[in-house]
């Protein structure tokens, strides 16, 4: 049987927190194919209460346009790969819930192999460009250099995305194809998405005076 794949329109998600943040650089991986691979995402955290009817709807969309009337059954089958998730089962290899996540949270992974998603701030200029600065001023040419790591794990985000549904022979479901990022706040770091910043990680250190190791290390 040959893969069969079907989109919803596009959607946008409800406030969510970002936990594994791939949005400014991605994952590379080579492929059984020997293909390299790069990989742009996030995935979200919506808290209790949210408000997932656009997700939802989305995902039924992608499903109904690839299973038609029997979209509700597949939907329920055990064996149907869904993209939310009770916050609970986002732990380690020993079972220790990942930082971010709890229980009654919903979480859902965005990612896209198709290019680099936009990303823009609550006035919706561009955060971070092909050149790494924030257009403060396009239309003046005035930029301001912005650090990667002031987008992270841990911040608040809007997302736009496409639900794919999909029926392979290795299985059917549906996955959450990001398009574009809005960076609505920043919050506490998360574990993921890459190493933490140098400078949180040392202090000043005083004249050593010293031009070998031993006295570096007296």
């Amino acid at each position: 049987m040959a893969d069969k794949y079907t989109y919803s329109a596009t959607a946008k998600t409800p406030l969510v927190r970002a936990a594994f943040f791939r949005g400014v650089e991605p994952e590379v991986r080579t492929n059984d194919k020997g293909v390299t691979e790069k990989t742009w995402g996030l995935t979200a955290i919506a808290p209790a209460g949210s408000d997932l009817t656009g997700v939802k709807a989305a995902i039924v969309e992608a499903a109904t346009k690839m299973w038609g009337s029997t979209a509700g059954d597949k939907l329920k089958h055990p064996k149907f790969k869904s993209p939310l998730k009770d916050g609970a089962t986002q732990v380690d290899k020993e079972g220790k819930l990942y930082a971010g996540f709890e229980a009654g949270q919903t979480t859902f992974k965005l990612s896209t192999k198709s290019r680099k998603p936009g990303l823009v701030d609550r006035k919706v200029r561009a955060i971070i460009d092909e050149q790494g600065t924030t257009l403060v001023d396009k239309a003046n040419g005035l930029h301001e250099i912005v650090a990667e790591n002031e987008v992270y794990s841990g911040c608040w985000f809007l997302a736009t995305f496409s639900a794919m549904a999909y029926d392979r022979d290795d299985g059917f479901g549906v996955s959450l194809k990001l398009e574009n990022l809005q960076l609505v706040k920043q919050d506490e770091r998360l574990g993921g998405g890459g190493a933490p910043a140098a400078e949180d990680q040392f202090g000043a250190l005083a004249d050593a005076g010293g031009d070998d190791l031993a006295d570096l290390l007296s």
